[in-house]
């Protein structure tokens, strides 16, 4: 009875998905600081100072994390609900438009990162 009990929850264990977690952030890959700005939201302004990174959420659930990146929505809402801009002079600024969303990490503990460019 005990091995039947034994083989009962291992297989139960093996068969269950994992539980993952997986955070978004963005890393300025420029050497000047960057402004992202949420549209909608008028106190959305981040800096990110050159070469350091901003953890924006944290998702925890059940499954892969790396299938979760791969199906995920919040690549293409990131890109149509958010604006990143700099600072050419002291009166004006510029859109920056070179960055790509990349995976670090492995199935079941991963991080998505958005690498900005100049």
């Amino acid at each position: 009875m005990r091995a039947f009990l034994f083989l009962f929850f291992t297989i139960i264990l093996v068969g269950c998905d994992p539980y993952y977690s997986l955070s978004f952030s963005a890393k300025n890959e420029t050497q000047t600081p960057i402004f992202i700005k949420f549209k909608g939201h008028p106190d959305s302004t981040i800096q990110i100072a050159p070469k350091m990174e901003y953890l924006f959420n944290i998702q925890h659930g059940i499954g892969f994390a790396k299938e979760k990146y791969r199906k995920g929505t919040y690549q293409d809402w990131f890109q149509d609900n958010s604006m990143i801009v700099t600072i050419v002079s002291e009166n004006a600024v510029k859109k920056v438009k070179k960055g790509k969303w990349k995976y670090h990490g492995g199935y079941i503990n991963g991080k998505a990162t958005y690498h900005i460019r100049n």
